[in-house]
């Protein structure tokens, strides 16, 4: 600065656009981006052979021919035409090129072994990968976290409700895996799956699913966006609500009681399930129980005698009991 003070000058200033022969000094520094390429070199690879405590052995033994699986092959040390690599940091720059390499894309082990294997090999390859995978940062920060469905089914129905006689599923590839059906063949639970394109067989859920989705057109209107924050007061509103079959709400069923919601709020006479006596509040769910019960068992009855005085033929209004039609709903 003291030697340009020297001079005389007048500072003006121009527009970058004008300022067409500007040098980098008048220049603001950004870094827009940076790549990095790496070739790999293995010659080094051939010295290494004959002190590495995983392939001394057979490199010496395939010095005058070869060795079972391994051979010698312009000073490189072959096993089944892949490329032993002797300890060192070469092993981990490969794994992170075949994992997030410019063309690779963070996969997980299976898919980042498979690279690896192709071409390269050294003992416990398989244990190295799983190591690499597990402390990449690309991969923890992007990849979503799944909790696996056998963790959440115990998180938020064993937890609640305990361990299930019975499972009623699709044939979803998780369902079928060797995991849950050995979770729950220790567990005592009897797994039940739907026949292939066939989803009456759980019928159920279908109803089920079909009520929550009105609750749920019913309750968001046209503001879409929230559904998944509206969930637990939809199924707050199912629990509470009689059932048809039961005449119960499942939460009488399940616990004895409904829970309290702002209609019940105002000052109301006890309920028989606020006695603190454990005798009578068991006596009371055994008798809900036996009164479900017979109220689903009756279904069928019911449904049996609405048919009776019908019998079944032609479809002519004779041998059917119902009304003779009209002229207005039947024109001729």
């Amino acid at each position: 600065m003291e030697f340009i003070e020297t001079f005389p000058y007048v500072i003006k200033y121009k527009k970058g656009k004008d300022n067409v022969v500007a040098d980098a000094l008048s220049r603001r520094f950004a870094l827009i981006s940076t790549m990095e390429a790496k070739v790999l070199g293995f010659e080094h690879i051939k010295d290494l052979y004959k002190d590495d405590p995983d392939f001394a052995e057979s490199y010496k033994e395939c010095g005058t021919g070869s060795h079972g699986k391994f051979y010698i092959h312009e000073g490189f040390l072959f096993r089944e035409r892949r490329l032993c690599i002797p300890q060192g940091s070469l092993r981990e720059l490969i794994i992170r090129e075949a994992h997030g390499g410019g063309l690779m894309g963070h996969f997980g082990v299976d898919k980042t072994l498979a690279v690896v294997k192709e071409h390269f090999y050294w003992p416990h390859i398989k244990r190295t990968v799983e190591a690499h995978c597990a402390r990449c940062i690309t991969c923890k920060k992007a990849k979503s976290r799944v909790q696996p469905h056998g963790e959440l089914f115990f998180r938020e129905i064993v937890r609640l409700h305990g361990v299930p006689r019975t499972i009623v599923s699709d044939r979803d590839t998780k369902f079928l895996s060797h995991f849950w059906r050995t979770l729950w063949r220790k567990l005592g639970t009897k797994l039940l799956f739907s026949t292939t394109c066939h989803p009456q067989t759980d019928g159920q859920t279908e109803v089920v699913n079909r009520t929550l989705s009105t609750l749920l057109r019913t309750t968001l209107g046209k503001n879409l966006k929230t559904w998944v924050e509206c969930l637990p007061f939809i199924e707050f509103a199912y629990n509470r609500a009689v059932h048809s079959a039961t005449k119960k709400t499942p939460f009488e069923v399940v616990y004895g009681f409904n829970p309290l919601t702002p209609l019940e709020q105002t000052p109301l006479p006890p309920a028989e399930m606020t006695n603190l006596n454990g005798a009578s509040k068991a006596e009371f769910i055994r008798k809900l129980h036996q009164k479900v019960a017979e109220n689903w068992r009756r279904g069928p009855a019911v449904r049996d005698s609405c048919q009776q005085g019908k019998k079944g033929g032609d479809l002519s209004t004779r041998r059917l009991g119902v009304a003779t039609p009209t002229a207005e709903r039947f024109p001729t």
